[in-house]
């Protein structure tokens, strides 16, 4: 090696040596030791709940860990959404399920102060345009939609926040009659559902029903054309910029639905809501000679604005109302369901030996401290297998495909309280809840939940100071503080960023009958200090 390659090496060896000195933090592995007692023992134990067995070290017991149920929320909020839904979907595995939604509009452009509509102007026809963001089901199959006038804003003041769930009923709030029905989609229209990375606004010709004449002449004035001498005249200025409510309060909005059932599976819409809108077409008349007309002049009425994003005179609401009916096939043994829109999820009941068995934990060393460090709740899909080996490729990877990409777990479902652990709206929670592909399962967090069900157990106990008091865990006990219900239930539902994803799987569920392939586990850590 020559002297310049040696030096150089020394040197670079000699900046390594005095940047890692000068960089490094010596740390005091003493410090505090004079706070902790001579004769304090830390225990690290690990505890699995699998398959309807409890594991931990070399014990070994049958103990079934939770019981599941399927159930059907009706209470998910769907007013002042951005997206609307619109469809009838068919599953034999979840059952039916139907949407349609209300809206109130809001004009996009003033009429000629003067002139209004023109001179005796011809309605020509009446437009949807609607913006389909997402889509789930068979598109190919045909639906007959029905439009309806809401004819009273009596249903604004039922609530003081304008909130409205999937089950709102609008029928005392609109016409006995459609006012329009169209076909959607219709491909030989060329009304079809576009590519979803790049959606366009599909133009639907809405079709005239007995209704639709007494609903242009007030939105055209055309019962005052002789009072104003021929004109459709907006005498009381609707149609003017800054005078958003008086119109909301006049035109008070549609009711989009489907007219029936569909052949076949059907499918559900997913459609923007400020890109989709309602025109009218017309045509005016000259004055001078009204058989001659002149070119078509058109409006724009726009669905619901959300006012955090427009700057809207007038505020406006919007509803999604979205039907479900069971399922005609019979759940396999074990499986459960979590589905969007409203539809099924799962609730997970501790069973009492779950329960007992984190209290005995608690209460196994006298004047001891028993801290989680972690515990992992994981929920398999159908189809999956504790042993990713013994997984079918063929069979899972249709399921992965369908499968949500993440999934919630609440105390309250209906109000959308999640568990301790899931903090809704946060990306920095240890929650987690993404789904595994290479398992098929999702891994939740659930460490300080389980932390709260062991104290609850541990401090709710009999006479004996050994055995939970169960009945204070049950539906209509109330003690005077906190709600033990709530320690005892869980419930797997869609991510709360995606209640109304389209998204649907089937999932093992709890292992009380032995019937499911994989059922929900539990991978426990904790230690015990003296």
């Amino acid at each position: 090696m020559t002297n310049y390659k040696l030096n150089s090496l020394l040197c670079a060896i000699l900046c390594m040596v005095f940047l890692g000195v000068s960089c490094t933090t010596e740390v005091d592995y003493t410090q505090g030791v004079e706070f902790v007692p001579s004769n304090q023992k830390m225990e690290l134990k690990r505890r699995t709940y699998k398959g309807g067995v409890m594991r931990e070290g070399e014990l070994k017991e049958s103990l079934a860990m939770a019981a599941t149920r399927n159930i059907i929320t009706d209470s998910l909020r769907s007013s002042n959404l951005d997206f609307a839904y619109l469809g009838t979907e068919h599953s034999d595995t979840f059952g039916m399920r139907s949407a349609g939604f209300m809206t109130q509009m809001l004009f996009s452009m003033s009429l000629h102060k003067g002139r209004g509509w023109g001179y005796r102007p011809i309605f020509d026809s009446m437009c949807l345009g609607l913006y389909v963001s997402d889509f789930h089901g068979d598109t190919t199959v045909k639906q007959r939609f029905e439009v309806y006038e809401i004819t009273s804003n009596e249903y604004i003041k039922l609530s003081d926040d304008t909130t409205f769930y999937i089950n709102f009923d609008p029928t005392p709030y609109i016409g006995a009659e459609p006012i329009f029905e169209f076909t959607f989609p219709n491909q030989e229209r060329g009304v079809y559902v576009g590519d979803i990375e790049d959606p366009k606004i599909r133009p639907v010709r809405l079709e005239n029903t007995s209704a639709t004449m007494e609903y242009i002449r007030r939105l055209m004035f055309l019962n005052d054309l002789e009072a104003n001498n021929g004109f459709a005249y907006d005498k009381d200025s609707l149609y003017v910029t800054g005078n958003e409510k008086a119109f909301v309060e006049e035109v008070k909005g549609l009711y989009i639905k489907p007219k029936g059932d569909v052949e076949g599976r059907g499918a559900v819409y997913s459609t923007k809501l400020s890109e989709s809108a309602m025109y009218l077409y017309a045509r005016g008349r000259y004055e001078e000679d009204p058989t001659i007309i002149r070119d078509t002049t058109y409006m724009l009425y726009n669905f619901y604005l959300n006012p955090s994003t427009f700057d809207v005179d007038a505020g406006n609401v919007s509803v999604s109302v979205v039907e479900h009916e069971e399922p005609t096939l019979t759940l396999e043994a074990g499986i459960n369901l979590v589905d969007g829109m409203g539809g099924y999820v799962t609730e997970v009941e501790f069973t009492d030996e779950m329960i007992q068995s984190l209290a005995d934990i608690a209460l196994a060393n006298e004047g001891s401290v028993v801290s989680v460090n972690q515990a992992h709740l994981k929920v398999y899909l159908d189809g999956s297998d504790y042993d990713p080996r013994m997984i079918s490729p063929l069979e899972i990877t249709p399921k992965l495909n369908a499968a949500m990409p993440s999934v919630g777990l609440y105390t309250d479902y209906n109000r959308g309280i999640g568990i301790v652990d899931y903090i809704i709206g946060s990306s920095s929670s240890t929650y987690d809840g993404i789904l595994n592909r290479s398992l098929a399962c999702y891994n939740m967090d659930i460490s300080t939940f389980v932390q709260s069900l062991m104290f609850a157990a541990a401090d709710n106990l009999l006479e004996d100071g050994k055995t939970v008091d169960f009945a204070k865990f049950e539906e209509g006990y109330e003690p005077s503080e906190e709600c033990l219900v709530d320690y005892r239930r869980l419930y797997i539902g869609p991510d709360a960023a995606a209640l109304f994803c389209f998204n649907r799987q089937a999932i093992y569920g709890g292992d009380t009958d032995g019937a499911a392939k994989a059922p929900i586990s539990l991978e426990l850590t904790y230690t015990i200090v003296d």
